[in-house]
């Protein structure tokens, strides 16, 4: 892991299991792929353009993704009060709850598995 920001996608290259990749803030560059990822100072991304290619062309590109710090993961992370978001470019603009599909652009932490993104407000 790394100590500064990093922005952190679905590495769809990975087809018999779900691997999250991370890339620099910074530099840009991947530093790392793991399956479980911890964030903390969250904020959820989408670019507007990536979106609107998406959309016309039907392929898949990276153009959304969780930014943030990584934190160590401990068996105490895990807890009640996550909540699950998702985005799909077909149908959402952004981030939004899987509870109630109201939007969501940041949050405390963020814990991505693979099951998905939650996170605690």
């Amino acid at each position: 892991m790394t100590d500064s920001k990093v922005f952190v996608y679905r590495n769809l290259r990975f087809k018999d299991q779900v691997i999250w990749s991370m890339k620099n803030v910074k530099s840009g560059k991947v530093v790392g792929r793991e399956p479980l990822i911890l964030l903390e100072n969250v904020k959820l991304k989408v670019s507007k353009a990536g979106q609107e290619r998406v959309r016309r062309e039907k392929k898949k590109y990276v153009h959304a993704g969780v930014e943030g710090t990584p934190a160590p993961i401990d068996l105490g992370t895990w807890a009640d009060n996550w909540i699950k978001v998702y985005y799909n470019p077909y149908k959402t603009d952004t981030f939004v709850r899987v509870d109630n599909g109201e939007p969501v652009f940041k949050a405390s932490k963020a814990y991505i598995n693979q099951e998905g993104v939650f996170i605690t407000l």
